[in-house]
């Protein structure tokens, strides 16, 4: 008896960002910019017809939410929010690691 291996969590991975990335192109296509609210709904009925569905998309809308990408406006409509985080912008809200006592020592000495 052999069993299928069950799949790793790289293909989720990898379709979760297609799905993303297929949310973002329902916003082009609307002609949406920042300002502008689109429905739950309308999105979700969108992706239907693309094949996505369910949980993945909802998924994929909270990862879009996090990332920055949109905001949420009220409990069913979106926003697409004006520029994506840059990674200065990453960098500069990472906290710094506080170096051993010796270490400081030594590199005042130098």
């Amino acid at each position: 008896m052999t069993s299928k291996p069950k799949p790793t969590a790289l293909p989720v991975a990898l379709r979760l960002l297609e799905v993303q990335n297929a949310i973002l192109d329902v916003f082009d296509e609307r002609r949406s910019r920042p300002g502008s609210a689109l429905h739950m709904a309308e999105i979700q009925l969108a992706m239907d017809r693309r094949g996505y569905g369910g949980r993945l998309v909802t998924r994929a809308i909270e990862g879009l939410c996090r990332a920055g990408r949109l905001r949420r406006l009220g409990p069913n409509d979106l926003e697409l929010c004006a520029a994506p985080p840059t990674a200065a912008a990453a960098r500069k809200t990472r906290r710094t690691g506080r170096r051993s006592r010796l270490k400081r020592r030594t590199a005042l000495e130098v």
